[in-house]
Formats: structure tokens, C-alpha cells, sequence
């Protein structure tokens, strides 16, 4: 168990315990009787959901002097619950980065809440940590450099910061504005939204951090690193970034987006070591579907594309069903979660050539089901079944060829849950498959940072 998904579960017991007024002690002998846990995470559980209870009153006391407006009982368990456990690590755990605390507490309200939950709880933990009562901030986070990367892709705005050890100490994202119906943006759309988004994520991060301490910027330049990759959405991030590159008399990095996308996966996906050898690995995404063979460099990776789609993206096959069946765009969860609601899949045709595939057709027969009125479901899980299926297909064939094995699976379609619980098993025993989390599948800026650190201490 990672220390993200233990901080996860004492979130939901301090939850629990909350809600249920129970008594802790038999909620979390329940849990350990339910779940396998390492005696590190055991102990970490116990101490954060003992210690934020028994320092509650005082916790609460912050948290009302620095939500402006809100009282304690007008604040949603879900947020009181993360904020409680944050302020606990921010008093009480050296061992943690406060700027950790900060980001986990975020990125847990936008998954069990809403964004606007996120940003309520970096408001909130922002203030209480200029606050005298955590004198132990000042030398945490002062002399520690810091790194920050910036993407702009083409259906979102993004920022992180690392530090020198790759611990992420802040990410945070806003996913561009598509009207309904649509099926995607005009890349002058797209820009106008990043000049707008980018001075919103950076305030959100001088909340928590003394951008004095960024000591190099990485931005991603264009899709992929090739010389005649270009699109005008990425000019939002780099003048942005030369410009704080500027202020401060900071050295800038630039990046492409796919590596972006490669090292993020790499990181969160626990797979750092395949940077010492070949691998191989599955870009899908909305406009993207790709299968690389890639190599660590000294700046970046070197790619070479040996396979994908000869047509239409596997995102973009989601997407113009999704807006079919009038789902929002971008429309992969939404098909997703309503393809979660059956287990009956109406088939659709897959084509693959050697390790190319073609989904033209599909989206084709796919369409002609919608038209004839078959269940939207049921039209839903057969599209990501016919994806899932196809990707397994090009990889057999693709480790065959190569005698790679260690396959990376990047990109927004790659954290489709029907997918990645069908590519695991398919799978099995013919390659290891290493998914990014979802979190980090799909666009981001975390990657872009960590690569802006990968020789950071030489320059």
C-alpha cells in the first residue's frame, strides 16, 4: 500500500468515525480485519486516525479562523474530514512535507468531492500554513529548491512542483471549457483559455508555496519531440513560463507533451527502472493513439513510433460516440460510467494489421447501432471492449517482433477502469503491462516537472 493509498483509507475511516459516531477503535480493528496491510501503513493509519481525533477540538479552532464565511457545521464531512487529517500531518509529522499534506488534501477533495471542493481546501490549508501557529514551516520549505512544470494541451491547463527528491509538492489542473455538443475545441479557443487558466493555477499554489524557491522551469513545447511537431495551444504554457523564467533568473526547460505524458507514467506507475533499458509503451489519448519504442536520454527519451491507429484515435472514437448518445465532452468517463451499468456488450468489429489498427470501421458499426436504437450502454461497453481488444492484439504482436516485454500505458483512454482490468488479464504471462494512475494517465504537468529535474544538480 502506497503512502497516497493509506492516507486514502484514513481519510474514509476519520469519515466513518464522523458520520457513525462509532467508536474508533472498532472501526479500525474492522478495517484491519477486512484489509491486508503492511505493519508501516498499519502504523500510520493508527497514528493519524488517534491523533487527529484527539487534537479535533483544536484542528476545528484553525479551520474556523481561516475559512473565511464557513462555519465548522456548514463545511461537508467529506472536506472537514480531509482538512482534519492534513492539518494533523501539517502539526504533527515532520517526515511529511507540508506542501505534500496540502496536495494530497486536494487532489482527495476533487476525487471524492468536486473541484471546487479542491480549491475550497488549498484555500483554507494555504492560510492556516502562513499562520504563526506553524512556525516549523519556515525552514522546511525554504531551502529546499523546487522545480515547476507547465502543460498545455489541448483540453487542459496544467501546473506541478517537485522537488529534488521527485516528491510532487503541488499539482493541480483546469480542464478547458468545451461548449455542449461540441466535438472538441479551435486551437485559438484553447489558447485564449490557457492565458486565462495559468495566472488562476499559479495563485492557487502561492497559497502553499514561496515561489522564491523555484529554482528551474519545464514547459512542454509541442505534442511529441520530433522537429515538425507543432501546435499553437503550447505557445500558451512557454511564454508564460519564459516569463516567470525571466522574473525570477531561472533556467527554462522545454519538453514535449508525450514525454510529459512517458516520465509521469514512469513515476506514478512505480516503473523508474525501465529508464535503463528499452521499453515500450501505448499513448492513447484524444488525439493520440501511438505504440512507441523508447529509450531514457539525456533530455527526454528518444521514441520511435512502431505501431497505433492508421485512422481515427481511440479517443477520438469514444468521443464522437459519446457526443452521439449527447454525453459531455470530453466524453470518456461519462461513457465509461455508463458502461459500467451493464454487463451485456453489443460486439464491435476490431481490424488490426500487425501492430496497426483501424477504427473507422467500428466507430462506423458503432454509430449504426445508435441509430437503430440499441442501448446506449450496452453500445458503450462493446466500444471500450473493441478498444481494449485491439491494444491487447498490437501488443502481442508488437512483443513478438521486439522481445520487449515492460509495456507503459499512458495517456487520458489508458485510465479507463473496463480497459485496464481486461488488458491485465489478457495479458497475463505474455507481457507486464505498468499503468500510470488515473490521476496521472491523464494530461498533467507532473511529468514535465520531473523531467525538468532529471539533471537538475548538474547544470
Amino acid at each position: 500500500m502506497s503512502r497516497r493509498t493509506a492516507r486514502d483509507q484514513g481519510f474514509k475511516l476519520l469519515y466513518q468515525v464522523d458520520i457513525h459516531k462509532g467508536n474508533e477503535e472498532e472501526i479500525l480493528e474492522t478495517f484491519f480485519d477486512e484489509n491486508k496491510v503492511t505493519e508501516k501503513d498499519r502504523t500510520y493509519i493508527q497514528e493519524v486516525v488517534h491523533g487527529t481525533l484527539e487534537v479535533t477540538g483544536e484542528i476545528d479552532k484553525l479551520i474556523e479562523s481561516n475559512a473565511k464565511g464557513w462555519k465548522i457545521n456548514r463545511i461537508s464531512k467529506v472536506n472537514l474530514a480531509i482538512l482534519r487529517l492534513a492539518i494533523f500531518e501539517i502539526l504533527k509529522r515532520d517526515d511529511i512535507p507540508i506542501s505534500v499534506s496540502i496536495n494530497e488534501a486536494v487532489e482527495l477533495a476533487k476525487n471524492y468531492d468536486n473541484e471546487k471542493s479542491g480549491a475550497f481546501v488549498n484555500g483554507v490549508l494555504g492560510a492556516i500554513q502562513k499562520t504563526a501557529s506553524f512556525e516549523r514551516i519556515g525552514g522546511r520549505i525554504v531551502n529546499s529548491p523546487l522545480l515547476l512544470g507547465i502543460d498545455t494541451s489541448c483540453y487542459t491547463t496544467s501546473i506541478a512542483i517537485v522537488n529534488e527528491e521527485n516528491e510532487l509538492i503541488f499539482n493541480d489542473r483546469i480542464v478547458l471549457s468545451v461548449k455542449e455538443g461540441a466535438r472538441g475545441l479551435r486551437q485559438s479557443d484553447a489558447l485564449f483559455q490557457h492565458i486565462k487558466n495559468l495566472p488562476e493555477l499559479v495563485n492557487r499554489a502561492k497559497q502553499s508555496i514561496d515561489f522564491s524557491n523555484i529554482k528551474k522551469i519545464s514547459v512542454s513545447e509541442r505534442p511529441r519531440p520530433v522537429s515538425d511537431s507543432y501546435m499553437p495551444v503550447f505557445m500558451g504554457g512557454t511564454s508564460f513560463a519564459k516569463v516567470i523564467a525571466e522574473t525570477l533568473d531561472i533556467p527554462i526547460q522545454y519538453f514535449s507533451h508525450q514525454e510529459g505524458h512517458i516520465m509521469a507514467g514512469l513515476w506514478s506507475a512505480k516503473a523508474q527502472h525501465l529508464n535503463h533499458q528499452p521499453f515500450l509503451c501505448f499513448h492513447i489519448s484524444g488525439g493520440t493513439t501511438e505504440l512507441l519504442h523508447v529509450n531514457s536520454a539525456k533530455d527526454g527519451f528518444e521514441i520511435k513510433i512502431i505501431g497505433g491507429t492508421k485512422d481515427v484515435h481511440a479517443g477520438q472514437f469514444i468521443d464522437r460516440i459519446g457526443v452521439s448518445m449527447s454525453l459531455p465532452f470530453p466524453c470518456g468517463p461519462h461513457l465509461e460510467k455508463i458502461a459500467l451499468e451493464t454487463e451485456n456488450s453489443i460486439p464491435i468489429p476490431v481490424s488490426v494489421k500487425h501492430t496497426w489498427i483501424h477504427f473507422s470501421g467500428s466507430e462506423t458499426h458503432a454509430q449504426r447501432q445508435i441509430i437503430k436504437g440499441e442501448n446506449h450502454q450496452s453500445i458503450a461497453l462493446g466500444v471500450l471492449r473493441s478498444i481494449a481488444t485491439s491494444v491487447e492484439k498490437v501488443v502481442i504482436n508488437a512483443v513478438k517482433e521486439t522481445g520487449i516485454k515492460d509495456v507503459l500505458m499512458v495517456g487520458g483512454v489508458c485510465a479507463n477502469t473496463i480497459m485496464k482490468a481486461y488488458l491485465l488479464d489478457s495479458l497475463k504471462g505474455k507481457a507486464t503491462m505498468h499503468f500510470a494512475e488515473p490521476a496521472f494517465s491523464t494530461d498533467n504537468a507532473v511529468g514535465i516537472a520531473l523531467l525538468g529535474n532529471v539533471g537538475y544538480n548538474d547544470e
